[in-house]
Order: structure tokens, then sequence, then C-alpha cells
């Protein structure tokens, strides 16, 4: 619970607006974020294998949504100080999918 505040904390910080808890682009990104903190509790702290594919795509949407892009890089560099986990670009891709779809 505490992460998923530090997260919605930051990225209401980051575009200076409350987002609804209600909405299903919020539940959606708990969920996620849920997911991710249970598989970097996992035996096997590594990042899946790089796709090429997510670091293209996360490469482009980070062009297309700077200010998401810059909210994506506190919202890693707080989970990796809270999780201690590598994070990957599939991994990265996916919280940016979920930024942009919290603030659109």
């Amino acid at each position: 619970m505490e992460i998923s505040n530090g997260v919605n904390n930051i990225i209401e910080a980051k575009f200076g607006q409350k987002f609804s808890e209600n909405s299903i682009a919020v539940s959606r990104l708990m969920n996620h974020l849920h997911y991710l903190i249970l598989r970097t509790n996992s035996k096997n702290n590594k990042s899946e294998n790089e796709n090429q594919n997510d670091s293209d795509l996360l490469k482009l949407l980070c062009q297309h949504n700077r200010k998401a892009a810059s909210c994506l890089n506190e919202v890693v560099y707080y989970l990796q100080d809270k999780l201690n986990y590598n994070f990957s670009d599939s991994d990265r891709l996916y919280l940016l999918i979920h930024i942009i779809h919290v603030t659109s």
C-alpha cells in the first residue's frame, strides 16, 4: 500500500492534479504495481529478457509523451529504491502506458 501511494503521489505531483482512485485507469495501474511487486519478490529477481519491440515502442512513446516519460523516470527511481529491482524496458513500457492512461 505504501508503494502504491508513493507512485500515486509522484504522478499527482508531476501533473499537478489528483486522479480519482475509482477510475479504471488508476485501478489498472495499481493492479499492475501489485503484480510487479509480487514479481520482484520472487526468488528470481531478474528482469525478463529484453524485447527489442518493447524497447523501440518505449522510445517512441517517451518521445511523444515527454511529461509522462519524465514521470516514469521518477516512478522507476522510486520503485528501484523501494524494491531493489532492475527494471527492463518491458517493465518501463507497461508502467509508461499506465501513466499515460491515468493522465489522459
